[in-house]
C-alpha cells in the first residue's frame, strides 16, 4: 500500500461527537424526569450535560485535527496544538486503554512534563505520548500511516 507523501489533514468523525451530545443530553433528561429532586441524579445530569458541551466544542472547526507534513505533525485537541518533528518520534503502535478504547501511542524524545503527561506516559508503558483520536481510521491503520510518514521523512 502506497501512502500519500504530501501534506495531509485528518479530522475526527463528526458522528461520534453528535452521538455524545445526544447521549449526554438524553441521559440528563431521563435522570431529571425520573428522579426529580434527587441530589445524586441532579449531579449526574449536570455531568452528562458537561460531556455534551465538551462534545459540542469538538464540533467547532479547528478544535481537533491531525496535520501531517514533511517536517512532522501537528496535533490539535481542544483548540490546543502541539507540534512533533519526525526526527523526534517513532514506534507508532495501536495501544489498548481497556474499556476506553484504543489510541495510537508513540515514543518521543521530549520527556513528559507535568502530572497529566507523566500519568499518560505511565499508562502507555514503553510509549510516552499518544494521539487523542484515530481520525476516522482504525488505530492500526493510523499507526501504519504514521510509521510510513515518519520513515519517509528521515
Amino acid at each position: 500500500m502506497t501512502e500519500p507523501s504530501g501534506p495531509m489533514r485528518l479530522v475526527p468523525s463528526r458522528i461520534k461527537w453528535w452521538v455524545m451530545i445526544v447521549a449526554g443530553v438524553g441521559f440528563a433528561a431521563v435522570l431529571l424526569i425520573n428522579f426529580a429532586g434527587n441530589t445524586g441524579a441532579t449531579i449526574m445530569a449536570v455531568l452528562s450535560v458537561l460531556v455534551a458541551a465538551f462534545a459540542a466544542a469538538m464540533l467547532v472547526p479547528g478544535a481537533n485535527s491531525l496535520q501531517l507534513d514533511a517536517e512532522g505533525f501537528l496535533v490539535t485537541h481542544l483548540f490546543r496544538s502541539k507540534r512533533y518533528r519526525w526526527s523526534d518520534v517513532g514506534d507508532f503502535a495501536a495501544h489498548s486503554l481497556g474499556q476506553s478504547g484504543e489510541v495510537v501511542a508513540f515514543k518521543t524524545s521530549d520527556p513528559p512534563r507535568g502530572l497529566w503527561s507523566r500519568t499518560n506516559a505511565a499508562l502507555l508503558g514503553e510509549h510516552n505520548a499518544y494521539l487523542p483520536d484515530t481520525y476516522g481510521m482504525t488505530p492500526e491503520d493510523l499507526a501504519r500511516l504514521m510509521t510510513a510518514r515518519s520513515r519517509g521523512q528521515r
